[in-house]
């Protein structure tokens, strides 16, 4: 996603961040690249943390990290047994060199994924979703009696079309409420009615001008940038898990055609503090996070994201 966001990246051009802040097309890109090496460099820290000891490799933290690996992997017991940690002359050794293992191949293979998803991998909060089609979810239906007054209420997104370009430059999207699940209070979180009241009041999902884009989505495969988009939930979808639902032209702009189409979704990291007030609970919910942190990282990356994808910018 990373080479197809930043394709139309001009250095000379002046862009507006998603906090109304200017920015230098090549400061962008400072900006995008510091992230992800800052983020690869936490995950190298992960790495020496898990492996090492007083800046020497641990052989038995990395037999247990074989282990539970293989483990999960069902592997043969002879493996398992030959990466048990043994100790001669005063060192400590696996009971069987790893070159001698037949499946040393696969010991590899372990070490690199492992490797690869702390280090090289760029980990931020998302998933893959399906997409649905907005057939029948738009328009109001006809009130016969007073029986169908509620049913009218509960339309999705009260009726409106969703907007391929909205206010805030992104486009309005529908999302099952599971997307959000990390960050809804526990003690509301199988209520779908107060769950989605949460989202509403904390701006995180609704159809008002001061709720903004929190998401990009990338079709699998991505291709181009007609392939990457930034979204602004308008709402949330019960019951269903993993599906989202777009406007009608992002079909004819992607070449969706519903044979179990994914998108996936990468969104910012939400800090929530809780405060009791007369005895109940008050959430303060914001992108903000200490410098330095990896989630710090992370939304700075998804902003730079978001500004090339929601401004074009202008050449100065």
């Amino acid at each position: 996603m990373t080479k197809v966001a930043l394709t139309n990246l001009n250095p000379n051009m002046l862009y507006i961040t998603p906090d109304g802040k200017e920015i230098r097309g090549r400061d962008l890109l400072d900006n995008i690249m510091n992230c992800i090496n800052s983020l690869s460099d936490i995950g190298k820290e992960r790495i020496k943390k898990e492996f090492f000891k007083d800046g020497k490799f641990d052989i038995e933290r990395f037999s247990v990290f074989l282990e539970r690996e293989l483990e999960n992997r069902d592997a043969d017991e002879n493996l398992i047994d030959g990466i048990q940690i043994i100790e001669k002359n005063g060192k400590k050794k696996f009971k069987v060199t790893l070159e001698a293992m037949s499946s040393v191949d696969w010991i590899q293979s372990i070490l690199i994924s492992k490797i690869n998803k702390e280090v090289c991998d760029i980990n931020v909060k998302g998933n893959a979703f399906y997409q649905r089609s907005v057939w029948g979810m738009e328009g109001n239906p006809i009130v016969l009696n007073e029986d169908d007054v509620d049913f009218n209420k509960r339309q999705i997104n009260e009726g409106k079309d969703l907007n391929f370009i909205n206010n805030d430059g992104s486009m309005d999207a529908v999302i099952s409420i599971d997307f959000f699940y990390d960050i809804i209070p526990e003690g509301i979180r199988n209520n779908f009615t107060k769950s989605r009241q949460w989202l509403l009041d904390h701006k995180i999902i609704g159809n008002t001008s001061d709720v903004v884009a929190n998401t990009i989505a990338s079709r699998i495969p991505t291709q181009a940038q007609s392939s990457i988009h930034a979204l602004r939930f308008v709402d949330v979808l019960p019951v269903v898990r993993d599906t989202i639902i777009l406007p009608r032209e992002f079909t004819a702009i992607t070449g969706s055609d519903f044979d179990i189409d994914k998108l996936y979704l990468v969104r910012y990291s939400y800090n929530i503090n809780t405060k009791y007030q007369n005895g109940k609970p008050i959430d303060t919910v914001s992108t903000e996070f200490k410098e330095g942190s990896e989630d710090y990282y992370r939304n700075n990356l998804i902003n730079g994201y978001m500004t090339l994808l929601k401004n074009h910018g202008v050449l100065t």
